[in-house]
């Protein structure tokens, strides 16, 4: 984890990958960024056929209802991602109700 705070609505992970890494959004939304690497697959557990390729600096929101999915190193060389969401515990309304 680079980063979390009670008063921050994101919080931000750093995953460092040499071949295949398994995760699951549940029900929330992430971002996800190559950072450092060549090429990477996000591919559905559910349904291999449902995939998405990041090349290096490209970015991807990975929808809440996507479920389970693992990412895939194709690139030569280890890899790294930044994957950002929702601080799962953040509880602090964003817009005034009452307007």
């Amino acid at each position: 984890m680079l980063g979390k705070r009670d008063d921050l609505l994101f919080i931000v992970y750093r995953i460092h990958l040499t071949d295949e890494f398994v995760d699951d959004t549940n029900g929330e939304f992430m971002m996800l960024n190559l950072v450092e690497g060549e090429h990477v697959r996000i591919v559905s557990c559910e349904d291999e056929s449902v995939f998405v390729e990041l090349r290096y600096a490209e970015s991807y929101i990975l929808p809440s209802v996507f479920g389970r999915f693992k990412i895939i190193n194709l690139g030569e060389r280890p890899c790294k991602i930044i994957k950002a969401g929702v601080y799962p515990d953040w509880n602090e309304r964003l817009v005034d109700e009452r307007v």
